[in-house]
Formats: C-alpha cells, structure tokens, sequence
C-alpha cells in the first residue's frame, strides 16, 4: 500500500484532488410525487390512488381523491418545484410550490413513505390561503397524516469526532480490502436500496487503483469547523481536516438518525 504522505504528494502536483460521492437520500421523492400529480393531471385517479400508502387507500376513494384534485386546482398539474426536501428513515417530505396549466401556483407540502423500496405518497397538503389562526388541512378527507421524527439531540464534540474517525476508517478498510461492503453497511437504509456495492466499488475505484492507504490517518484527531451541526434539513453535517503534513485531508460527512444509530448520507474527501 502506498502512504498517505507519498500519495498526497502526487496529488499535490496536480493540485487539488477531490474526490467525492453524494448520496441524497431524497433522491426518489420528487419523482414519486411527480409521478402521482400526473395521474392526477391525467384525471386517472384509480392510478394516482395505486401511488399512495395502504393508510392512505383505507381512508380515501378514487372519487374523493378527484374532488380533492378538482377543488385544490391539482388537476391541471403542469410541473413542480421543491424548496424543501427531507427523510428520516422511512418517512420522507416535500415542500414546495406546483405550477398548473393556467399559470398558476399551488404552495403543497407533501409527506411519503417508502414500501417495498417503493415511495409511496401518505399525504398531500395544500397551504391555506388568506388570514387564518391555525394551519388547515385541504388533504383528501381523513388521510393520515405521518409525522417526520423530531430531530435529535446534538451530539457532543467528542462524539462528533468519534463519528468521523469510524466512517473515515470503514472508508480505509473498504479501499485496502478492495471490499466496499464494509463502507455500504454504514449508510442510510435508502442508500443501501438504492446504490450496490458494486456501484460503491466503482465510484472509489481511483483510490483502489492507486492503492491509496487511508488508515493512516485512525492515530490522528479530526479537527471540527465550525459549520459542523445540523443542517436546514435536520442532518447532521461534519466538516473538518485531519492534521496532515504537508498536504492537507479535509472531509464533509452527512448523516441521520435511524434506529439510534448515526448513518451516512453523504461522503466528500478532499485532499489539498
């Protein structure tokens, strides 16, 4: 294996090298919200319906699906644009504006969960308009509403360092045993679904090739910046460096919360 020293020489000379994998876990809303406003849009709502959650289904028929759609302006859905976009687990949310074949804008927050690998809408909610004391609910009659888990406590400085040094060290172990399962065990559930290993493996495939050796950095303290914390969307963002000489590691790490555990959303290595 080559050293890191050795190797971020040779990046050096290049400049800065960056190599990086992104990982949205929100990758598959928009598209199964784009795909039920079709339905809606094609006024084939037995098919919409067919994109909701058993939940949703059991409280709402096609008929009532169609007056929502006919009395919210939904049904000259033309595209969309989402300002906000989020998961926790098995539960993902939209928010964000529709644009109906009149020119129109329709504000909509739009909650899904995932089934068999499959998103599936469990509520749809427009934002009401003119004054009002308290926000109202314009979704289908009596659709259940699921609530997206309230963020999580902070986790300490310490903890935070900790985090790093063990996703930074599965990364190592991954490239030095040419085996990315290890790396793909510390994802996001939605993440597993939706990327292989094989695909993992071949999105690192550079450090694999140049044997790039990155536990030498396990004896060493990450170092936080200060924009470490959570996000706008509730995840926990890491952003920091290991004290490397004479270049420089940096590294963005993105998480959430599932099932008490810290997964990863997001990896970016950088080396200057």
């Amino acid at each position: 294996m080559k050293t890191l020293s050795k190797v971020l020489l040779g990046l050096a000379l290049g400049g800065a090298a960056i190599v990086a994998v992104v990982f949205w876990a929100t990758a598959g809303l928009p598209e199964a919200a784009d795909g039920f406003f079709k339905k809606l849009a094609a006024k084939d709502y037995p098919g919409a319906l067919a994109l909701t959650s058993a939940d949703f289904k059991a409280s709402t028929t096609a008929d009532a699906l169609a007056e929502f759609a006919r009395s919210n302006g939904l049904d000259g859905y033309a595209s969309a644009s989402w300002s906000s976009r989020s998961i926790e687990g098995s539960t993902g949310k939209l928010e964000g504006k529709l644009t109906v074949t009149d020119g129109g804008v329709v504000p909509v927050s739009v909650t899904l969960v995932k089934s068999d690998g499959q998103w599936l809408i469990q509520n749809v909610e427009k934002s009401a308009a003119g004054l009002s004391t308290s926000s109202t609910d314009t979704s289908p009659e009596a659709a259940p509403k699921a609530e997206v888990p309230a963020t999580p406590a902070l986790p300490s400085a310490d903890e935070q360092r900790a985090l790093v040094k063990e996703t930074l060290s599965a990364f190592a172990q991954s490239i030095n045993a040419d085996d990315f399962s290890i790396l793909h065990a510390t994802l996001a559930t939605p993440f597993q679904e939706q990327i292989s290993v094989e695909q993992l493996r071949e999105s690192f495939a550079e450090f694999v090739d140049e044997e790039i050796d990155l536990s030498v950095l396990d004896p060493l303290t990450p170092e936080l910046d200060e924009q470490s914390g959570f996000d706008e969307d509730g995840a926990l963002l890491l952003v920091g460096s290991f004290p490397t000489e004479p270049s420089e590691v940096g590294f963005t790490l993105r998480y959430v919360r599932e099932a008490d555990q810290w997964r990863l959303l997001k990896i970016n290595v950088k080396v200057d």
